[in-house]
């Protein structure tokens, strides 16, 4: 297993907590940062949410946190894949540069499952997110998207936005006082409504 992370105090922690793992070979730890060319790269770590590390400054000063930059090496994922091998599951969280990922999987043999993050919040409920245009350009042809702040699927159509607003309704809205919101939470959809 190959985990990567630019924050070194990250890097640090996992070393301690997986010192067995390490010492077998069964987990390598890369301090880097992903990019689309070797070199050093800024990254901003924000001393108050570590979610919130980032290579863009706007996210790791969030609501006006403390924050600094320290320089880090960087480097091509298609240079990790080609030092590391393939993984079975390929997991990418790294905050709008997910793409230089999914792009370094073209011409290669593909991760069985690989997890990535679309950042645009402004789509509307019928265009494609752009990390699935990628995911596609890169050879994957199934997708589960997942609202990351409930685990609910998320589905883009018009008659599923039709659908979760007869469900919400049903549950908390207008069509509540007809006693519909019990079937709806017993069918427990109405997760699926506010998704």
């Amino acid at each position: 297993m190959i985990a990567i992370d630019a924050d070194p105090r990250a890097v640090d922690a996992a070393r301690r907590r997986f010192r067995s793992e390490l010492t077998t070979g069964r987990l390598t730890v890369l301090n880097v940062g992903i990019a689309e060319t070797a070199g050093t790269g800024t990254f901003w770590i924000c001393e108050g949410v570590s979610a919130w590390n980032s290579f863009n400054r706007e996210i790791s000063s969030g609501s006006g946190e403390k924050h600094y930059a320290i320089e880090i090496q960087m480097r091509p994922f298609s240079d990790i894949l080609d030092e590391h091998g393939v993984p079975f599951f390929l997991k990418i969280d790294i905050e709008y540069n997910d793409p230089f990922c999914i792009r370094a999987l073209a011409g290669r043999r593909l991760p069985p499952f690989i997890s990535a993050e679309d950042n645009n919040e402004d789509l509307s409920e019928t265009q494609v997110p752009p990390i699935l245009l990628m995911l596609h350009d890169a050879g994957y042809r199934r997708f589960k998207l997942i609202s990351q702040r409930d685990f609910t699927p998320v589905v883009h159509s018009e008659i599923s936005v039709v659908y979760r607003r007869l469900l919400k309704s049903a549950a908390h809205g207008r069509l509540r006082a007809l006693g519909l919101s019990l079937v709806a939470k017993l069918l427990n959809l109405s997760r699926l409504a506010v998704a």
